[in-house]
């Protein structure tokens, strides 16, 4: 195996380009949901009495069931809920899923970005086998790679 020879000039070129901006957006993919939170609000009007405000917070892994409307439902309106009233929902493994497949894409791009960076000159090397070997490391089992 050769040495790498890391250069950043193949960034100028389209392949180059398109695996930094694939490494750059991968980093949004699993931010925008693991950094997402939210609240659910509404007014409670009670007859002869002040209007309450009653919240409910969530926030990544989007276990809605576990979000407890504050302040407590059962203290209002004479007492009308008997107990806690929660979101309906539990989509904590559809979130999971997308961040853990984010993730992946981002391990995979800023790896095949380094070694795009770093192993370019076996890549473009006459007589080289490097590109047979990364297609059918991509594509395996057809033949010719893709």
């Amino acid at each position: 195996m050769a040495a790498p020879r890391v250069s950043l000039g193949p960034l100028k070129e389209p392949l180059g380009l398109i695996r930094a901006l694939q490494w750059f957006f991968s980093i949004f993919a699993f931010s925008t949901c693991g950094g997402f939170d939210g609240s659910v609000t509404f007014r409670v009007t009670c007859d002869g009495r002040d209007n309450h405000t009653v919240s409910a917070a969530f926030g990544y892994p989007f276990r809605l069931n576990q979000a407890v409307f504050q302040p407590s439902l059962t203290h209002l309106c004479n007492h009308t809920w008997p107990k806690d009233v929660h979101l309906v929902g539990d989509f904590s493994s559809a979130s999971r899923f997308f961040v853990g497949v984010a993730v992946a894409a981002f391990l995979y791009s800023l790896g095949a970005l380094g070694a795009y960076l770093a192993y370019l000159h076996l890549y473009r090397c006459a007589g080289s086998r490097l590109p047979l070997v990364v297609s059918h490391q991509v594509c395996p089992g057809v033949p010719g790679g893709f």
